[in-house]
């Protein structure tokens, strides 16, 4: 059997202060708060330990609210969560970021001849 290959994605910061530029979501569930465990970390006392959560599931990826201040594409979240698309632009607590789609979600970027591989 083929090794299994996992979708992942990355969240780029457009605006706002963080540590990093950007972030691969890894986990099954990736936290965006001022808290220790967040993996993006908000800045400033008055951040939510935890603004908003990723989930990854066998659909994709889903956002969801704690706080109120999440926006994907501008728009609040319908129920309070919402399925994210590669380059939707999310918003939280201020800070902008883009989801983007990596691995076996993200289409191919080259083919077997591009990359030095001649077929035979």
């Amino acid at each position: 059997p083929s090794p299994k290959h996992e979708a992942g994605a990355i969240l780029r910061i457009v605006d706002g202060p963080t540590d990093r530029p950007e972030y691969a979501i890894q986990n099954h569930i990736s936290f965006i708060g001022n808290s220790e465990e967040a993996l993006v970390r908000l800045h400033g006392w008055w951040k939510p330990k935890t603004a908003a959560a990723i989930v990854q599931n066998e659909a994709g990826f889903t956002v969801t609210d704690f706080d109120g201040s999440t926006l994907v594409n501008n728009e609040p979240l319908p129920d309070g969560s919402q399925q994210l698309k590669d380059g939707d632009m999310l918003e939280v607590s201020g800070l902008v970021i883009q989801f983007t789609l990596v691995g076996t979600a993200a289409p191919a970027s080259h083919t077997a001849t591009e990359s030095g591989v001649s077929p035979r």
